[in-house]
């Protein structure tokens, strides 16, 4: 991917940029929010740090921004909870002869094996530490769907008008743990 000439497209398109990130910030917000930057996402950042409306301000490591963070983790949790209660949600490989309790227990064990959604522009996310992966437009575990296949495909979906290709869930998607099963 060649950053500088999607950053130069982005800002053509509106996106705001500021300075990229140093080496020494993109550890220290790792090291902050307790995640890994995707390697394509760590060079674009590098490269330039985007402060358009809807990104998450991974440049303010403040403990609102920290609270910010940790909150859409546990909506992650609640919105695993309301899909099992008010929609049913099950998952293969899980025992469905176990009460509610016990198996939304489970769901949530195989949910915190799996790799995190980490928030990156509005409900747009990618996966900790996973280079070359899909970005992902999270609303409840049963509502989310591929908004990229990569990340140079997202930016160009996103913010250049791009219309999605065809792509097969199962393969780009086959080492997320819980989230194969969910994501279309």
């Amino acid at each position: 991917m060649n950053d500088q000439h999607f950053i130069k497209q982005l800002n053509q398109a509106g996106v705001t940029f500021d300075a990229g990130l140093s080496e020494q910030e993109l550890a220290e917000i790792e090291a902050f929010y307790d995640f890994r930057f995707p390697a394509e996402i760590r060079a674009f950042l590098g490269c330039a740090y985007p402060t358009y409306e809807g990104f998450f301000p991974y440049r303010e490591r403040t403990a609102e921004n920290l609270t910010r963070f940790l909150s859409f983790q546990e909506e992650i949790i609640e919105a695993f909870r309301f899909d099992f209660e008010e929609n049913g949600l099950t998952v293969p490989g899980l025992d469905e002869g176990l009460s509610n309790e016990e198996y939304f227990s489970q769901l949530l064990v195989l949910l915190h094996s799996s790799p995190r959604l980490i928030p990156f522009y509005a409900h747009r996310c990618f996966f900790d530490g996973m280079d070359s992966m899909p970005i992902i437009s999270f609303w409840q575990p049963t509502d989310s769907i591929i908004y990229g296949i990569d990340f140079a495909d997202y930016l160009q979906i996103e913010f250049l008008e791009k219309e999605p290709q065809d792509y097969d869930p199962t393969e780009l998607l086959k080492n997320t743990g819980i989230w194969k099963y969910l994501i279309g």
